[in-house]
């Protein structure tokens, strides 16, 4: 079972926090804690698989928790829940590691997503780092450098697809793979391309025809679309619905999306392929 530790001065949302996480089984809750320096102390002895935390703690705030923890070689994650809406604590939380904030008010509906998806990316960064002790590689000092950098890519990749309610989902890794060649060829300078193409490549891999491979990609992105579009309906300001909105959909048939699905029009929004992965591509570069 999950192990996490929740941090924040205010004992009403410690309460919260632990009653939803404990009502959708969502791990265990080790210790609840005011007090910065004491989230340091645990975390470090303790080492749970997840912290979150306020960024308003007894003494010591939660970005420097998260600095000190990260230094010491505390290697799980970290989500923060914060009233506080300053661009600069919101850019310096994930400088330090963060993997997501929200803000308060909280939403239960968003964190209880946003903890699952932060523990799932744990499992999966598990799962690619056991593979990878595995694979012997004849030429791992000269390629270091390239391979870290392809697996921070992919990492990134993963957690913004994951973060959009889409691992487990059929099309996941075909829109992976079409993300993964369109940064390739970038790489390459190469940035014309036609999506055709593309599909080509990924039906020649798994032997699939290309047709169905864009109808997989293309339910995924639209599966992507309806979750940012209840996010928005449901808390307009929430962190979600801003950092994808605007990245990864054309506003307005995101806002026909929205209103399909609150009932106040029969007309669907389109998805544009192209603008979603070229946004996953520019938010996991961005992230690296």
């Amino acid at each position: 079972m999950n192990r996490i530790l929740l941090c924040d001065e205010n004992i009403e949302t410690l309460k919260i926090l632990s009653f939803i996480i404990e009502q959708k089984q969502l791990g265990e809750v080790i210790d609840e804690v005011e007090y910065g320096d004491k989230a340091i102390e645990i975390i470090s002895t303790l080492n749970p698989d997840l912290v979150i935390t306020d960024y308003s703690l007894i003494g010591i705030d939660g970005n420097e928790v998260i600095r000190r923890s990260k230094n010491k070689g505390y290697e799980g994650k970290f989500i923060m829940i914060s009233a506080v809406t300053d661009p600069e604590v919101v850019s310096k939380a994930y400088r330090n590691g963060v993997s997501y904030f929200i803000r308060k008010p909280i939403n239960i509906n968003e964190t209880i997503h946003i903890i699952e998806q932060t523990l799932k990316l744990k499992r999966l960064e598990a799962m690619t780092s056991k593979i990878r002790e595995l694979i012997v590689t004849e030429d791992l000092t000269a390629k270091e450098d390239d391979v870290k950098s392809i697996s921070s890519y992919e990492k990134e990749v993963d957690r913004i697809l994951i973060s959009l309610g889409l691992q487990g989902t059929g099309g996941f890794e075909e829109l992976k793979d079409l993300i993964l060649l369109l940064s390739d060829r970038e790489n390459l300078g190469k940035n014309d391309y036609l999506l055709s193409e593309l599909y080509n490549k990924i039906s020649y891999r798994i032997n699939e025809k290309p047709k169905t491979i864009e109808q997989k990609i293309r339910r995924s992105a639209q599966r992507a679309m309806d979750y940012v579009a209840l996010i928005g309906l449901e808390d307009y300001n929430s962190l979600v619905f801003d950092r994808y909105a605007a990245a990864l959909f054309d506003f307005y048939e995101l806002r026909k999306q929205m209103n399909y699905l609150s009932g106040k029009s029969t007309e669907r929004g389109s998805i544009q392929i192209r603008k979603f992965i070229e946004g996953v591509n520019s938010l996991a570069k961005d992230g690296m």
